[in-house]
């Protein structure tokens, strides 16, 4: 194979337990589809092949289909699927509160809105910020 371009893949969730990495650099020749970035990606890490059926992909931050080109320089993105969603009745709560929100509040919000069949509950406490921040390598 002759090198014709260089593509950056990004793995994510499953796919990044089970490859061991975040980042995995691939040179592909001059002409190479997602499909062949996907691959040459299980050559590397033959333990990714089973979930090939139900991964998506972008290209530089765009979604992609299997036969689309990639570029010298691209970032190919493998996204797995993700499980989740809403109960079938949506329960929300508003409240809006003056003063400092309670150390409790996620073990509050938890006992109000998980259920069992939950797999996990993800909270965020803190402030945003103006600035973007610095930017993921």
């Amino acid at each position: 194979m002759t090198v014709a371009i260089h593509v950056r893949v990004r793995l994510f969730a499953i796919q990044r337990q089970l490859a061991g990495t975040r980042l995995v650099e691939l040179d592909l020749p001059d002409g190479a589809t997602v499909e062949d970035g996907w691959q040459a990606l299980v050559e590397r890490f033959p333990v990714l092949a089973p979930g090939r059926p139900s991964v998506r992909f972008a290209v530089d931050g765009e979604y992609a289909d299997p036969d689309a080109p990639l570029h010298d320089g691209a970032e190919l993105a493998s996204i797995p699927p993700v499980s989740g969603g809403a109960p079938p009745e949506p329960r929300r709560i508003l409240e809006l509160r003056d003063g400092p929100l309670p150390a409790t509040i996620l073990d509050d919000l938890t006992a109000a809105l998980a259920t069992d069949a939950d797999g996990g509950v993800v909270g965020f406490v803190g402030r945003t910020r103006v600035t973007p921040g610095t930017p993921a390598p």
